[in-house]
């Protein structure tokens, strides 16, 4: 996906939905230590490596598509996994304490110098249920090479009609952050990372595995982990080459479909 006029066609979609069935067990984390930029020889094909980001995703059954952050202090940084959405545009991680969904990780603003709390109450709503919580800003830890120092992101004390998430939180991908507004002006992560002069373009790239895979299925039948790309078009998992279209508006990822066939 392409900011902020473009729509990049591909074949892997995203998904935040959970049937909630099932309780929640601590998450496999996505194998990439504390640094998630890949060496040289282990990143995926066709990817500018001037100023780029790439992270390990796991697919759980198709359904939710998660990975990790950090927030807070370098040396002492607190990890969580968060649902990676393209459907929102927010950073929201539960706070020690709240009334949320079963996770592992909490997060701590006690722990962060660098912690700020902004006051501004927020309320986000999804498809599968809501969060509550107020404004604040912490330093965003992407990799050994990457942070974002006063990165805009939610505190949530409460949700509801979450109990399916297996994740702690959502990392929003979307255009425009959900609380931004007249006096609170915020930039996105791939805003952030471009002025940031982190990546060399504000463009990410999602690859997803065929198969959503259970917790010991992390690799799929054709060896490759899913993954996203922050800063560059990564077309080595495409079968054919990316169209291009015009997006309509500049708040969601949504272009005009003028036919629509069925068959031959």
């Amino acid at each position: 996906l392409k900011f902020p006029g473009w729509f990049e066609d591909s074949e892997t979609g995203m998904g935040i939905d959970s049937d909630g069935d099932e309780e929640n067990e601590p998450l496999p984390m996505a194998d990439s230590g504390s640094s998630t930029l890949k060496k040289e020889g282990e990143q995926p094909p066709n990817i500018d490596e001037n100023r780029i980001i790439v992270r390990d995703v796991v697919n759980y059954r198709d359904v939710q598509y998660y990975g990790r952050i950090e927030l807070g202090e370098r040396e002492s940084p607190q990890e969580l996994s968060v649902i990676f959405d393209t459907g929102s545009s927010t950073l929201w991680v539960p706070k020690m304490g709240c009334d949320c969904h079963h996770s592992p990780n909490k997060y701590q603003p006690e722990e962060s110098q660098f912690f700020k709390n902004h006051t501004e109450p927020v309320l986000l709503r999804y498809a599968s249920g809501d969060a509550y919580g107020w404004l604040a800003s912490d330093q965003l830890i992407l990799s050994d090479e990457v942070l974002l120092k006063d990165f805009d992101f939610v505190v949530v004390e409460r949700d509801v009609k979450q109990d399916g998430m297996l994740a702690d939180g959502v990392l929003g991908l979307g255009i425009s952050p959900n609380f931004r507004d007249d006096d609170l002006e915020s930039e996105n992560l791939i805003e952030k990372l471009y002025n940031s002069n982190m990546v060399s373009r504000q463009i990410f790239t999602l690859y997803l595995s065929p198969e959503g895979l259970t917790e010991d299925e992390w690799i799929n039948e054709d060896g490759k982990e899913s993954y996203i790309v922050l800063g560059s078009a990564d077309d080595s998992q495409a079968k054919e080459s990316f169209h291009y279209v015009g997006m309509i508006g500049q708040s969601d990822y949504q272009v005009e479909v003028t036919q629509i066939i069925f068959g031959e």
